[in-house]
């Protein structure tokens, strides 16, 4: 499938929606051997940001047919999801980090007027979202890794495939040694001192 994201580790991870061939609402989990089917997602998406682990998982926003973005907010348990509180904005194709008591949602696309790629941040405490510190660069399509605190995003599409990097510690990015060569819609995971 196409525009799939996941989150998790190696040996129990988890892969959710999708948009080829049509817009996906299943979950696969991976024990680091085989997949076997997972909760369905409640909205057949793609591009959906991703954070935390297999028993305690964050996904928001997506998109599906025609260009329609989501804010939508679902918790995971390993077994089933459970909708939340709503993302802040409708978005689709973000990247994410951290856990699911302390997650990390930034930047993304929209398609509500023409295509415009997003700069914010958004902090998740288990319950609610909250603004956070803008990206220096509004892209969408790009990794992510790290913690809220100490996040890392890669790459990216912002009108072209970029190749900016930049560090969040909490509050603020700050752009740091760029990848070798531009790229988007890069996989997820890692540490910001190892990824």
């Amino acid at each position: 499938s196409y525009n799939t994201t996941g989150f998790g580790a190696q040996t129990a991870s988890a892969f959710v929606g999708g948009s080829y061939p049509g817009y996906q609402n299943t979950t696969q989990e991976y024990n680091g051997s085989g997949f076997s089917v997972g909760g369905t997602y409640p909205e057949s998406r793609g591009g959906i940001g991703t954070a935390g682990v297999l028993t305690a998982g964050l996904a928001w926003g997506g998109n599906s047919s025609p260009e329609f973005e989501s804010q939508l907010t679902n918790e995971y348990n390993g077994t089933a999801w459970t909708n939340v509180n709503n993302y802040p904005i409708t978005v689709s194709a973000p990247a994410g980090a951290g856990t699911q008591t302390a997650g990390l949602g930034a930047g993304g696309w929209d398609y509500s007027g023409p295509f415009s790629a997003k700069n914010t941040t958004n902090e998740y405490d288990g319950t609610n979202w909250t603004g956070g510190g803008n990206l220096n660069t509004a892209r969408s399509s790009f990794w992510g890794g790290g913690t809220q605190t100490a996040g890392i995003l890669s790459g990216g599409y912002g009108g072209s495939s970029v190749a900016l990097n930049e560090y969040y510690d909490g509050s603020s990015w700050s752009e740091q040694a760029d990848l070798n060569t531009a790229r988007n819609a890069q996989a997820q995971g890692g540490i910001q001192t190892s990824s």
